[in-house]
């Protein structure tokens, strides 16, 4: 199974999408056993729309893999609190290896080729246990293979530490790369610079950034305001870029085009559903949103029923690939879904 991930644009994604529906049937039971209660077997190859779905929460109380125990390579756990559940994520070296493939091709699209200095808005101590990730972790770890040299800005109490940032910002300004999960970059990185602290600073950064939205719309903090607050502290950042991703999901992220709006990919596709009958909606209609991957091999991860609610906007120009793309957007969480983004489940200091 290897390689139905690795030829993501060599053959139509809904073949691809197909393949690892009757994949994950003949290799995981628990998989099976949900598909034979709840679809049927026309299903497994029928159309994009068709296709057996998983709740996102069922990564919590299951552990669903594809694969032998001997073959697990690393396990990835969601964000939570420590009341919460976690999902946990089964990957074999093959799938490890097909997300970050996809995760380097996508990042590519805004940051180019060439690696970077790679400024983290975030502490060390999230990727110190290299062995079992959380979502927050995976994610730093993941864009970390873009940075020639990684800093991370904040200290484990979540101050600054001046002296990485300056190390950081001694390297050309127009080759800098800046990461880090959206709540954690306006609570604890954009509150303590103030305006002027680095305006003398300059060049061409770009900033890619995800998750805790919720946190901040809860403040009436909008996109637009995160995106004039980011240049006039950093005035040294040309670009700022959201992306929309999960753990069950890794590589295949989301990225946010320059208008602001998500697109899909040729690793990724979505469908927006009604909250009550799940029946997929029109373009423009809010629904429940179920996002789909070319790479989970390893764990039938592949089409998975989310807890967020958006609209589909409608589709771009055939982009990269010769592929159109869906232009959509996330408005939250569901009304009754917990907090578990990767920086929403951020409590603060």
């Amino acid at each position: 199974m290897k390689d139905i991930a690795l030829h993501a644009h060599s053959e139509s994604k809904l073949l691809q999408f197909q393949e690892l529906a009757r994949h994950h049937y003949d290799s995981c039971p628990g998989y099976k056993a949900i598909l034979d209660r709840y679809f049927t077997s026309a299903d497994l190859s029928g159309a994009l729309e068709d296709l057996p779905f998983l709740p996102a929460e069922i990564f919590k109380t299951h552990a669903l893999k594809s694969i032998d125990d001997d073959a697990v390579f690393k396990v990835l756990k969601s964000s939570g609190t420590t009341s919460q559940q976690r999902s946990q994520i089964y990957l074999d070296r093959d799938t490890a290896r097909a997300q970050s493939k996809a995760l380097s091709e996508i990042v590519a699209t805004v940051l180019g080729k060439k690696r970077r200095p790679m400024l983290v808005i975030d502490s060390p101590a999230q990727i110190a246990n290299r062995a079992s990730f959380s979502a927050r972790g995976a994610g730093i770890l993941g864009f970390s293979a873009f940075g020639t040299k990684t800093y991370f800005a904040l200290n484990d109490d979540m101050s600054l530490n001046h002296d990485r940032i300056d190390a950081f910002l001694s390297h050309e300004a127009d080759q800098m790369f800046i990461f880090g999960f959206t709540a954690i970059i306006w609570q604890e990185f954009l509150s303590q610079i103030s305006p002027g602290m680095l305006a003398d600073v300059a060049g061409s950064a770009v900033l890619l950034h995800g998750g805790g939205w919720k946190k901040l719309a809860a403040q009436n903090i909008s996109s637009q305001t995160f995106i004039a607050t980011v240049k006039e502290r950093l005035p040294f950042v040309k670009s700022v870029h959201d992306y929309y991703g999960m753990v069950e999901q890794t590589g295949s992220i989301f990225l946010g085009n320059e208008t602001g709006y998500l697109e899909t990919n040729a690793y990724n596709d979505i469908i927006c559903r009604d909250q009550v009958t799940l029946a997929p909606l029109p373009d423009g209609q809010v629904g429940v949103l179920q996002v789909l991957s070319t790479l989970p091999t390893s764990y039938p991860g592949f089409s998975i029923l989310t807890e967020d609610v958006g609209r589909i906007i409608g589709k771009s120009d055939a982009g990269a690939y010769g592929q159109s793309r869906k232009i959509f957007e996330v408005h939250g969480r569901m009304a009754q879904a917990e907090v578990r983004g990767c920086s929403d489940t951020y409590q603060g200091r």
